[in-house]
């Protein structure tokens, strides 16, 4: 949550803000059933919704039942989308302290603009999948956790969105808290070196086949299919643009990658954050 918040850096009380664990608590104890009911009855209604159903069943008779029970449910607010415009966020760290907890957490970040409509997004989704994505293919978690032993678990991911232009690529690792300056060194390293020198031929021929699987399988999800039918919906795009993805995997090579990670992600303006019980370490810088 902290590097999501410092990731996306809404004002409190903006429909895009990540609270704290604070003001969770403290917006649930203070509600009251009368606003709750008035924001309700403002903003709640099916006017504006969108339906998508995955799965063996009458389409003529889902939705007459749909029109039935839902028809009739309209808010007194109309639906407007609020922009989510991207903003710039520079480097920064910060180290939250979380006791008694044995293991800790390291997670990082950057942001930048980018749609997944653009010519570079195809370029990028590999180069995460290539720099922990994959999971155990990973340069990340092959790092960390396969060869230096330091982490339980790590990897990356990276995500665009279809209509604002902020993407972003995050990263995270769970370890010992004893080891916290090794993770993040690594974790680091072997982002500052594929942004650097990129990849190599081989790893873009192993990790184009996991990619492509993994896309697919994931169609095969009736739950992950509905959600991607869903967006597609609201977008206005039909599965063709996911097969044009695909078709553009299949066509990159290392230099493609490279340069679009090269020209997207800058490893100066890194967010980094430590969780964990550091009273028994070095305390992180």
């Amino acid at each position: 949550m902290a590097l999501q918040r410092s990731l996306a850096p809404w004002p409190k009380g903006h429909p895009f803000a990540v609270p704290t664990f604070d003001d969770i608590i403290s917006d649930a104890q203070s509600v009251k059933l009368e606003q709750m009911k008035d924001f309700h009855a403002r903003f709640y209604g099916a006017q504006a919704g969108e339906v998508v159903a995955v799965g063996d069943f009458d389409p003529a008779e889902l939705s007459k039942q749909l029109e039935g029970l839902l028809g009739d449910w309209k808010a007194k607010e109309p639906f407007v989308r609020i922009p989510r415009a991207f903003r710039e966020v520079k480097a920064d760290a910060a180290t939250l302290d979380t006791p008694d907890k044995e293991n800790a957490f390291f997670g990082l970040g950057v942001n930048f603009p980018m749609k997944d409509s653009d010519p570079d997004f195809p370029a990028l989704v590999m180069a995460d999948y290539m720099l922990g994505g994959g999971f155990l293919t990973g340069r990340v978690t092959q790092r960390l956790r396969e060869r230096e032993g330091l982490s339980y678990g790590a990897g990356t991911m990276m995500d665009a969105p279809p209509l604002d232009d902020g993407a972003v690529m995050m990263g995270y690792a769970i370890y010992a808290p004893q080891n916290v300056q090794k993770v993040e060194t690594g974790f680091k390293e072997e982002v500052a070196r594929a942004v650097e020198k990129g990849f190599t031929a081989d790893e873009l021929k192993q990790a184009r086949s996991g990619l492509l699987k993994q896309r697919e399988q994931e169609r095969a999800n009736d739950q992950k299919l509905a959600r991607e039918l869903l967006k597609q919906l609201y977008v206005g795009r039909t599965m063709q643009f996911d097969q044009a993805v695909d078709d553009k995997l299949k066509d990159l090579d290392v230099a493609a990658v490279g340069s679009a990670l090269k020209k997207h992600v800058d490893p100066a303006r890194l967010v980094t954050i430590k969780a964990g019980d550091f009273k028994k370490v070095a305390a992180p810088k």
